[in-house]
């Protein structure tokens, strides 16, 4: 005689096959694999683009909009201010539109302003400092 087994009714004993999740389609990929070295090398040329401009800026507010020493200095003493409220905003920002999106924006922002601050600094206005250096905080 047979015995039967007193399992499932057939058909609900097969596991169903679900959908990928994120993790297996995003490991699986060879382009996913590429991120971290394109991330890599993207931050080191902006980094030496970085550092072209940057040590030069006091000497531009000095030099190109007359600003005194202690006015530049005042400029670097409150910048860190101004990180810190980006980095903020950069929080609250990723959590709506996520976090590569903020980096893009912030990138955009940032080459946005230096182009600004590139133009404007032809004029010679006898305010175009109260325009560049807001700029320049933004960026």
């Amino acid at each position: 005689e047979e015995v039967k087994s007193m399992g499932p009714p057939a058909g609900l004993h097969q596991q169903q096959e679900l959908p990928p999740t994120y993790d297996d389609v995003l490991d699986s990929s060879e382009r996913a694999r590429r991120v971290p070295y394109v991330t890599i090398v993207a931050d080191i040329l902006s980094g030496f683009g970085s550092g072209m401009t940057i040590k030069f800026f006091p000497l531009f507010f000095k030099n190109e909009l007359g600003l005194s020493p202690i006015s530049v200095n005042s400029i670097y003493v409150a910048l860190p201010i101004f990180m810190a409220l980006g980095s903020q905003g950069a929080q609250l920002l990723r959590r709506k539109i996520g976090r590569a999106q903020t980096c893009i924006l912030y990138g955009y922002i940032g080459a946005i302003a230096l182009a600004a601050m590139g133009q404007l600094a032809h004029h010679k206005s006898l305010y175009i400092w109260q325009i560049l250096i807001p700029i320049y905080v933004l960026s």
